[in-house]
Order: structure tokens, then C-alpha cells, then sequence
């Protein structure tokens, strides 16, 4: 993954991105950038496809890029076409067709695409090298916490666990799978399940009506207990519990314990 690049033709004329203070320049690539931009302005099912991948304005390290990216954006959430002369003039209402580089920029980007079927992976390399920024500014920010000697530093280790965790979950990950890899196993399921015979196909509950209903609990459900206060919705830690298989009679905290240490 590459953290500089040296088109001085395109890349450093215009824009450029801040440096650290430190000296060092923070994770990009350029040509990545400059690539899927130029994919963009030439196929609009490019566009549909990146926008699916949750590519946002700020993944772009250059601020070029980021007016580009956003005035593409605009024209597609508008229904409009896009190519060079929407983005030029989306940008030029805007105020910054002369601070890209005018329509002669766009132009270039677009030439100097290697191929539109790639954008996909550019636009990946995109929001990786983001990922990796987002990373040394949340990283410099546990750090300012630390050499402030908070009072509370159980506190501090919470907040810094959260600034890890949202940039965790700013990535999109594709959990798409071909509906031929998922059919026969779903077929398989329902086999077994008739070749079993139960009318109880899940865990069973206990309550004869509840699980004629919905057939026991199933693996990645989420049932919701409505009912008025007092009706027993929650359960103290000292509640016993029979386990519906075996029978075995334990406390809810028990229950709770077990599971994590399973």
C-alpha cells in the first residue's frame, strides 16, 4: 500500500494535503484516488457500485479529490447525469471548478485511468489508507489522554476503548454471498429437519403454546417479551431457571456465569 507517490505532473499541483507536524505524511494514495476518480466520471454504474461500498468524501486524503468526490455525490443523489461537464459545472456553482484545477483537471483524471473494472479495488485502497489516518488521529488522541493523567483512569481507558471501536465500525465489510452457495445449505436444513420429524424444530421453552407458535427458539432470532409491569419480563439473580433439555434447575446468575466461561 503505497504512502507516497510521485506525480508531480498532477498529484502535487493543486490542493495538496497537509503534512504532519512531526514531518512524516500520513498513509495515501494518490493514484488510487486520481484512478477511481477518473472511473467515476466515466461510467455512472461505477458510481452506483463505489456508493455501495460506503465511500465517503472524507476517505479522500487530497482536498481536490474530496470536492470531486462530493460534487459526483450530489449529481447522483439528484438523479442527474454524471460525466465531465455536470461535475465541472456542479462545481463551478459551488465555488471551486478553479480550485480543482478547472475543467482541464477532470479531464486528465479521467484519460488517465488505467480501467474502469478496477474501481472497486481502488476505491478499497482508498478507504484503507483513510482507515490507517483515522488510526494515527485516534491513536495521538489516546496519547493526549495518557499525558494529561486523568483522575478517573478507568474512565479514560473506556473512552479510549470507544475511539478504537469507531474506527472499527467505520468499515463496511461485504457479507454478500452468491445466493448459489446459500441455497443448498438452506435446502440441507429444511431436509433434516423433515427427515426428523419434530414438530419442534428450535429449543423448546417449556410453554406448549409458545412453542406450537414459533416452533422453539431459532438460531438468529431476536424475540421480544412485551407485557405489562409485574408480569415477570426480568428475573432477579437469585431466580431459578430449568434448563429445557435437561431439566437442571439453576439461578439466572449461574445461567449468565456459565455462558461466559463457555
Amino acid at each position: 500500500m503505497a504512502v507516497n507517490d510521485d506525480r508531480s505532473d498532477r498529484s502535487d499541483r493543486r490542493g495538496a494535503a497537509p503534512r504532519r507536524t512531526d514531518g512524516r505524511v500520513p498513509p495515501h494514495n494518490l493514484d488510487a484516488e486520481e484512478s477511481l476518480l477518473g472511473a467515476l466520471l466515466l461510467s455512472r454504474d461505477v458510481v452506483g457500485n463505489v456508493a455501495e461500498l460506503g465511500l465517503s468524501v472524507d476517505h479522500f486524503y487530497k482536498p481536490a479529490h474530496q470536492h470531486i468526490y462530493a460534487a459526483v455525490r450530489g449529481l447522483m443523489a439528484t438523479g442527474q447525469p454524471v460525466d465531465i461537464v455536470t461535475v465541472a459545472d456542479e462545481l463551478r456553482r459551488n465555488g471551486l471548478l478553479d480550485e480543482i484545477g478547472g475543467p482541464q483537471f477532470l479531464l486528465e483524471l479521467q484519460n488517465a485511468t488505467p480501467a474502469i473494472s478496477n474501481a472497486g479495488r481502488y476505491a478499497k485502497i482508498v478507504q484503507d489508507t483513510a482507515v490507517l489516518r483515522r488510526m494515527i488521529s485516534v491513536a495521538s488522541e489516546i496519547a493526549e489522554l495518557a499525558y494529561h493523567e486523568p483522575d478517573d483512569v478507568t474512565k479514560a481507558l473506556d473512552e479510549a476503548e470507544t475511539k478504537m471501536f469507531e474506527v472499527a465500525e467505520d468499515r463496511v465489510v461485504d457479507s454478500t454471498k452468491p445466493l448459489a452457495e446459500l441455497l443448498p445449505l438452506a435446502m440441507d436444513k429444511l431436509q433434516e429437519t423433515f427427515d426428523r420429524g419434530d414438530t419442534i424444530t428450535g429449543t423448546a421453552t417449556g410453554f406448549n403454546d409458545l412453542d406450537e407458535i414459533m416452533s422453539g427458539l431459532q438460531p438468529s432470532t431476536l424475540n421480544i417479551v412485551g407485557a405489562r409491569p409485574a408480569m415477570g419480563k426480568c428475573v432477579a439473580w437469585d431466580t431459578p431457571m430449568v434448563d429445557p433439555t435437561t431439566g437442571e434447575v439453576r439461578t439466572a446468575e449461574a445461567w449468565y456465569l456459565a455462558g461466559v466461561a463457555g
